[in-house]
Protein backbone atom coordinates (compact mmCIF):
# COMPACT_ATOMS: atom_id res chain seq x y z
CA UNK A 1 0.00 0.00 0.00
CA UNK A 2 2.38 2.59 0.90
CA UNK A 3 4.62 1.26 -1.95
CA UNK A 4 2.09 2.24 -4.45
CA UNK A 5 1.46 5.41 -3.06
CA UNK A 6 4.63 6.69 -3.31
CA UNK A 7 4.63 5.61 -7.03
CA UNK A 8 2.39 8.40 -7.39
CA UNK A 9 4.79 11.00 -6.87
CA UNK A 10 7.24 12.45 -9.96
CA UNK A 11 10.03 12.42 -8.05
CA UNK A 12 11.52 11.84 -4.70
CA UNK A 13 14.56 12.68 -2.94
CA UNK A 14 16.45 10.38 -0.08
CA UNK A 15 19.85 11.77 1.68
CA UNK A 16 21.11 7.95 1.64
CA UNK A 17 22.17 5.16 -0.86
CA UNK A 18 20.66 2.33 1.73
CA UNK A 19 17.36 4.60 1.41
CA UNK A 20 17.48 4.33 -2.34
CA UNK A 21 18.19 0.65 -2.45
CA UNK A 22 15.92 0.06 -0.32
CA UNK A 23 13.05 1.93 -2.47
CA UNK A 24 14.43 0.13 -5.59
CA UNK A 25 13.57 -3.36 -4.59
CA UNK A 26 10.26 -1.78 -4.78
CA UNK A 27 10.54 -0.21 -8.25
CA UNK A 28 10.43 3.10 -6.95
CA UNK A 29 13.14 4.87 -8.14
CA UNK A 30 14.62 8.31 -6.40
CA UNK A 31 17.39 10.88 -6.52
CA UNK A 32 20.02 11.53 -4.00
CA UNK A 33 20.05 14.91 -1.85
CA UNK A 34 21.65 16.80 0.78
CA UNK A 35 20.61 16.00 4.08
CA UNK A 36 18.44 19.36 5.21
CA UNK A 37 21.00 19.65 8.08
CA UNK A 38 23.88 20.31 5.45
CA UNK A 39 21.80 22.44 3.38
CA UNK A 40 21.01 24.41 7.06
CA UNK A 41 25.23 25.21 7.07
CA UNK A 42 24.52 29.12 6.19
CA UNK A 43 21.56 29.70 8.86
CA UNK A 44 22.40 31.88 11.44
CA UNK A 45 22.09 29.08 14.71
CA UNK A 46 25.02 27.48 13.02
CA UNK A 47 27.53 30.41 13.47
CA UNK A 48 29.28 29.62 16.92
CA UNK A 49 31.60 31.29 18.79
CA UNK A 50 35.03 29.21 19.61
CA UNK A 51 35.80 28.16 23.31
CA UNK A 52 38.91 27.16 24.11
CA UNK A 53 37.75 24.69 26.69
CA UNK A 54 37.74 21.31 24.43
CA UNK A 55 36.60 17.58 25.62
CA UNK A 56 35.47 14.82 24.60
CA UNK A 57 31.92 14.49 23.58
CA UNK A 58 30.49 10.64 23.86
CA UNK A 59 26.81 9.84 22.63
CA UNK A 60 26.56 6.14 22.44
CA UNK A 61 25.16 3.88 24.83
CA UNK A 62 25.99 3.17 28.71
CA UNK A 63 27.89 0.48 29.15
CA UNK A 64 30.43 1.28 25.72
CA UNK A 65 30.52 5.22 27.46
CA UNK A 66 31.44 3.40 31.15
CA UNK A 67 34.50 1.58 29.21
CA UNK A 68 35.45 4.65 27.59
CA UNK A 69 35.33 7.45 30.29
CA UNK A 70 37.67 4.23 32.10
CA UNK A 71 39.97 4.32 29.19
CA UNK A 72 40.61 7.84 28.41
CA UNK A 73 42.59 10.38 30.44
CA UNK A 74 40.76 13.28 29.12
CA UNK A 75 37.38 15.25 30.04
CA UNK A 76 34.35 13.48 28.84
CA UNK A 77 31.24 14.50 28.82
CA UNK A 78 27.43 12.15 27.88
CA UNK A 79 25.93 13.99 24.91
CA UNK A 80 22.57 11.68 25.33
CA UNK A 81 22.97 13.12 29.17
CA UNK A 82 21.50 10.04 30.60
CA UNK A 83 24.53 8.38 31.99
CA UNK A 84 24.15 8.14 35.78
CA UNK A 85 27.49 7.62 35.99
CA UNK A 86 28.95 10.36 33.69
CA UNK A 87 29.86 13.82 35.60
CA UNK A 88 29.53 15.99 32.60
CA UNK A 89 26.76 15.80 31.07
CA UNK A 90 24.49 17.62 28.44
CA UNK A 91 21.31 19.02 29.53
CA UNK A 92 18.00 18.53 27.98
CA UNK A 93 17.04 22.20 28.89
CA UNK A 94 19.49 24.02 26.34
CA UNK A 95 18.64 26.31 23.84
CA UNK A 96 19.24 24.83 20.22
CA UNK A 97 21.92 27.69 20.19
CA UNK A 98 23.27 26.60 23.48
CA UNK A 99 23.82 22.95 22.42
CA UNK A 100 25.15 23.77 18.83
CA UNK A 101 27.86 26.08 20.71
CA UNK A 102 28.42 22.97 23.28
CA UNK A 103 29.04 20.91 20.21
CA UNK A 104 31.48 23.80 18.53
CA UNK A 105 33.77 22.96 22.14
CA UNK A 106 33.79 19.30 21.05
CA UNK A 107 37.81 17.90 20.78
CA UNK A 108 36.91 14.45 19.71
CA UNK A 109 33.41 13.08 19.42
CA UNK A 110 32.14 9.46 19.54
CA UNK A 111 28.79 8.48 18.35
CA UNK A 112 26.52 6.30 16.43
CA UNK A 113 23.94 9.25 15.58
CA UNK A 114 24.11 10.06 11.71
CA UNK A 115 22.83 13.90 12.52
CA UNK A 116 25.20 14.97 15.76
CA UNK A 117 28.42 13.80 13.40
CA UNK A 118 26.49 16.27 10.89
CA UNK A 119 25.78 18.60 13.34
CA UNK A 120 29.18 18.65 14.58
CA UNK A 121 30.74 18.94 11.39
CA UNK A 122 28.85 22.19 10.87
CA UNK A 123 30.01 24.10 13.79
CA UNK A 124 33.36 22.91 13.86
CA UNK A 125 34.23 23.50 10.31
CA UNK A 126 35.12 19.96 9.98
CA UNK A 127 37.91 20.63 12.10
CA UNK A 128 37.42 17.78 14.99
CA UNK A 129 37.70 14.20 14.60
CA UNK A 130 34.80 12.39 14.66
CA UNK A 131 34.53 8.57 14.99
CA UNK A 132 31.64 6.52 13.97
CA UNK A 133 30.67 3.68 15.78
CA UNK A 134 28.36 1.09 13.99
CA UNK A 135 27.05 -1.85 16.57
CA UNK A 136 28.02 -5.18 14.35
CA UNK A 137 24.74 -6.71 15.93
CA UNK A 138 22.72 -4.13 15.02
CA UNK A 139 24.23 -3.59 11.37
CA UNK A 140 25.22 -7.35 10.45
CA UNK A 141 25.26 -6.41 6.44
CA UNK A 142 26.90 -2.89 6.73
CA UNK A 143 23.96 -1.28 5.06
CA UNK A 144 23.94 2.29 7.26
CA UNK A 145 23.55 5.67 6.83
CA UNK A 146 27.06 5.99 8.99
CA UNK A 147 28.66 3.75 6.58
CA UNK A 148 27.64 5.20 3.26
CA UNK A 149 27.67 8.68 4.90
CA UNK A 150 31.56 7.89 5.63
CA UNK A 151 32.39 5.77 2.29
CA UNK A 152 31.30 8.99 0.38
CA UNK A 153 33.70 11.54 3.51
CA UNK A 154 36.40 8.98 2.38
CA UNK A 155 36.70 8.53 6.51
CA UNK A 156 36.59 4.58 6.64
CA UNK A 157 39.38 4.98 8.83
CA UNK A 158 37.10 6.68 11.44
CA UNK A 159 34.05 4.38 11.42
CA UNK A 160 34.33 1.14 14.22
CA UNK A 161 32.12 -1.87 14.61
CA UNK A 162 34.28 -2.88 17.51
CA UNK A 163 34.63 -0.09 20.53
CA UNK A 164 37.87 -1.68 21.55
CA UNK A 165 39.16 -0.04 18.26
CA UNK A 166 38.19 3.12 19.18
CA UNK A 167 41.24 3.40 21.42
Amino acid sequence: KRSSALKEFNKIFVRDAPTKRILEKYNIFTELSADPTIIMKDHRIFKCKSFPKKFIGIQINNELFNFLSSEIDDEIIDINGNNDKAINKFSSNFSIEEYLLNLSKIKILITNRFHRILLTLIVNNCTSPIIAYEDSNKWKNKNSKLRDLYDSLGLNDFLVSNYQDIL
